[in-house]
């Protein structure tokens, strides 16, 4: 069985020293460009992940309220649910549709998912 003992002990004082050095370089001595890469790192990753992903978000969101904000009486509008209509009247939050069946409903302005009309 082969002993690491005897190997060791074997071993050179100077290689002992060599084997110090590299020890005590590893525990912080020479690492002050590898710090300032590790420190550097975060930052840059915390504004990709802005362009990435939460920029587009508010982009959509921002569209979102301006389509619902924009809606007209006489637009054709498809809810959430999937429901097609015509609107009949525009409140503040609320919006009235009328169905191709004649029945009137009243929807919160959230849930309008598409306006069908085309305004120039």
């Amino acid at each position: 069985m082969f002993d690491f003992l005897t190997l060791f002990a074997g071993a050179s004082s100077e290689a002992a020293e060599v084997a110090s050095e590299v020890v005590s370089g590893a525990e912080g001595g020479g690492g002050g460009a590898m710090n300032w890469i590790q420190f550097a790192i975060i930052p840059v990753a915390l504004v990709a992940l802005y362009f990435i992903m939460i920029r587009p978000q508010q982009k959509r969101q921002k569209a979102e309220r301006e389509l619902r904000d924009n809606v007209q009486i006489g637009d054709t509008v498809v809810t959430i649910g999937g429901i097609v209509g015509i609107v009949t009247n525009v409140k503040e939050d609320n919006i009235s549709i009328e169905t191709g069946g004649g029945s009137r409903m009243v929807f919160k302005k959230f849930a309008i998912q598409t306006i069908e009309t085309i305004h120039e």
